[in-house]
């Protein structure tokens, strides 16, 4: 008969931080209290879920308004600058809803005017 050393062991609990997702109103409203020009980066925070180094490291070329997609293709450090997704699922595709897709238009219209 074998014994078993880990018969005995409690495992800690799984402890994971509580995501708050606002609703359309509550993101509504917190982006309409911001200066017109952070909103772009708010809304796409809101709506695409990215991490913040993603969002640090978009640029124009990553957005593709026609077909409603934000190419997810880099990240950012504040050590190391711009760095290359950690893993082949952090290199997507995320999908832009129509509310996002207004504030980005126009902001580029903004930024190229």
């Amino acid at each position: 008969m074998t014994n078993n050393p880990t018969l005995r062991i409690e495992k800690p609990a799984v402890r994971s931080k509580v995501r708050i997702v606002a609703s359309p109103k509550e993101v509504s409203t917190r982006l309409s209290a911001l200066d017109p020009a952070d909103r772009p980066f708010w809304a796409t925070a809101f709506y695409t879920g990215l991490r913040r180094g993603e969002l640090i490291g978009l640029r124009w070329e990553d957005v593709d308004l026609a077909t409603g997609v934000i190419h997810v293709r880099r990240g950012w450090d504040a050590v190391e600058g711009e760095i290359a997704p950690k893993s082949r699922q952090g290199r997507r595709d995320v999908p832009v809803p129509a509310v996002l897709r207004d504030y980005l238009l126009e902001c580029r219209m903004n930024s190229t005017g």
